[in-house]
């Protein structure tokens, strides 16, 4: 369900969208997080980049961490 929630948020060229996918950013899912650093890099939100560095340095799974440095350097 979040992860659909995380989706349906990315078709949203919306500032309040942006918002709530950075909230995912917490989400206890990595799949969620994933998905969501991934569509912060397509719609390129400056509003989630103190989440991204968090993550890139510090989230558990390596490919959330390899995604949100690679978002990072667009």
């Amino acid at each position: 369900m979040r992860l659909a929630t995380v989706r349906a948020l990315s078709r949203m060229k919306n500032p309040r969208a942006s918002a709530r996918l950075s909230a995912a950013l917490e989400d206890e899912n990595a799949a969620v997080r994933l998905e969501t650093v991934t569509v912060l890099r397509y719609l390129g939100s400056r509003h989630a980049e103190r989440t991204l560095v968090d993550l890139a340095h510090a989230d558990p799974d390596p490919n959330v961490r390899e995604a949100a440095q690679a978002a990072l350097q667009r």
